[in-house]
């Protein structure tokens, strides 16, 4: 058994190295640290296979140069110079640090925000900014429900159909695990065939687990209506 003791230390130790140089929040690497210390083999595996986060090569050049685009944008400098950061207080401030936290951006003036807590309000909103769209309609989704033709969802999709009807530009972007029944069912094709563009992000499958996490999912939800909502 005297290799076995060996392995497992030399796992201990590796694994030591790479986690205390590749991971930056020291509370998750004190946490690998421990799985590895108790079970090395196992928790070396896990950590391969979940303790990095692993896009691939070509989303994560995408991700750079994106974020790089946002940096150097003339247009966000000039909004940022005319409006600055904007200053959130009371019980909001919370809200408003784990999205800058979250989205790399802090909160900025000239805007308005209105929290909507209410899931059938906030669809109905989201319907009626549909319908007053003149431009376009972008929209965001982890999740878009088809079984039993979910009235929320329904009324959604009635919504952008409509939109397009007006010669609004559609476009919707799922996640391809959390909305795969969606992008396969009655109501992708209906949207498909009244010309909104409906794309699937991040497809699974057991190839793109080689170069990427399969469990890094896109949980946004975003909305944009005209460039104004």
């Amino acid at each position: 058994m005297r290799w076995l003791f060996v392995a497992e230390w030399a796992v201990r130790i590796v694994m030591f190295v790479v986690v205390v140089t590749r991971k930056r929040s020291a509370n998750a690497a004190l946490a690998w640290l421990v799985v590895v210390a108790f079970v090395p083999f196992l928790g070396a595996v896990g950590y391969l296979l979940f303790g990095e986060i692993r896009l691939g090569r070509y989303r994560s050049r995408q991700y750079l140069d994106l974020a790089g685009a946002m940096t150097r944008s003339a247009e966000l400098r000039r909004q940022f110079a005319e409006h600055g950061q904007a200053v959130v207080e009371g019980r909001h401030r919370l809200v408003a640090n784990l999205a800058g936290a979250v989205g790399a951006r802090e909160p900025r003036g000239g805007n308005r925000l209105e929290l909507v807590d209410v899931p059938d309000a906030l669809f109905s909103r989201l319907v009626e900014d549909i319908d007053d769209a003149r431009h376009h309609c972008h929209l965001l989704y982890y999740i878009a429900d088809d079984y039993n033709n979910d009235p929320i969802t329904l009324s959604v999709v009635e919504a952008l159909v409509r939109a397009r009807g007006r010669g609004v530009s559609c476009r919707v972007l799922l996640d391809a695990a959390g909305s795969r029944r969606f992008l396969r069912g009655r109501m992708a094709d209906r949207l498909r065939d009244a010309g909104v563009e409906l794309v699937g992000a991040l497809p699974v499958n057991f190839l793109r687990a080689a170069v990427a996490r399969l469990d890094l999912r896109n949980h946004r939800k975003l909305a944009v209506v005209d460039g104004r909502i």
